[in-house]
């Protein structure tokens, strides 16, 4: 039972930092009429903008490489607002998809530094801090990002999802919870508050969770993996084999159909 209940770890939701926004949210800065110094750092402001861009095309054709060469060079330029602070996120985007962790958030901060509204950069620095093990400053930094941010349903999920990483299970609960108004027909939310709920020991109310997640999305692995978590917590080997069997057949992760086949073959069921 113990070594099944440590497979729901592996179960819970991945949270990867979001892409920049670029266009409106970061328009090209104007020119104003000023003293030689000021045109000059408008044309540095202009270039850094360029280079964002020009680097943002190049991470969507995966050439990191090239892509945190433009971003550092816009970074050096030093510009003025929002193009700082964007530059800095681009940085940190490309240190964590190549697993450079105390880099990325190293530049994450460098860009909550320029700007603290920055919601893409709290998430990627609350993504490092996770894939770091630093499951405290984890917690710090999402509670830092709802701050910053209270009317937003991301930060309060990020809030959440390092709460259940850190397993602060009754804390995670309540986060998720906190959602459900406006989001309760989120199967997501619906199966992390069930997650939460699973390892704070209330089986009842996490089982209620798992099947409004399956009725939102009835195709939704997770959700039928939860379930059958459930009932083998209940003792109820027969209901969690058939939710197991569901969830390895609706899976198109290799990984979720491994561990099915695992938990499936400790139940005697295949």
């Amino acid at each position: 039972m113990k070594a099944v209940a440590l497979m729901l770890v592996f179960a819970a939701l991945a949270t990867v930092p979001a892409r920049a926004q670029y266009g409106r949210e970061t328009p090209p800065p104007t020119s104003q009429r000023g003293d030689g110094l000021d045109l000059g750092r408008q044309a540095q402001t202009r270039r850094a903008f360029e280079e964002i861009n020009q680097g943002f095309a190049l991470y969507q054709r995966n050439d990191l490489a090239g892509a945190e060469a433009k971003f550092r060079s816009a970074v050096a330029r030093d510009p003025d607002e929002p193009q700082g602070s964007t530059a800095y996120y681009d940085v940190g985007l490309v240190l964590a998809r190549t697993a450079r962790y105390d880099e990325a958030a190293r530049a994450f901060d460098s860009a909550l530094g320029r700007d603290p509204g920055i919601l893409p950069a709290w998430l990627g620095l609350v993504y490092v801090d996770l894939q770091r093990g630093k499951l405290v400053e984890a917690q710090r930094d999402a509670r830092a990002m709802r701050a910053s941010a209270p009317a937003s349903a991301l930060a309060r999920y990020e809030e959440g999802y390092a709460a259940l990483r850190a397993g602060e299970y009754d804390l995670a609960a309540s986060a998720f919870a906190a959602l459900l108004p406006g989001n309760g027909n989120v199967a997501s939310v619906r199966y992390n508050l069930g997650l939460a709920l699973l390892r704070a020991g209330r089986l009842d109310d996490a089982r209620v969770e798992a099947q409004h997640a399956i009725a939102l999305a009835p195709s939704y692995a997770k959700g039928y993996f939860l379930l059958g978590s459930i009932a083998l917590r209940a003792g109820n080997r027969s209901s969690a084999a058939q939710a197991y069997a569901k969830a390895r057949t609706l899976t198109s992760d290799p990984s979720m159909r491994l561990l099915c086949d695992d938990v499936l073959g400790q139940l005697g069921a295949r």
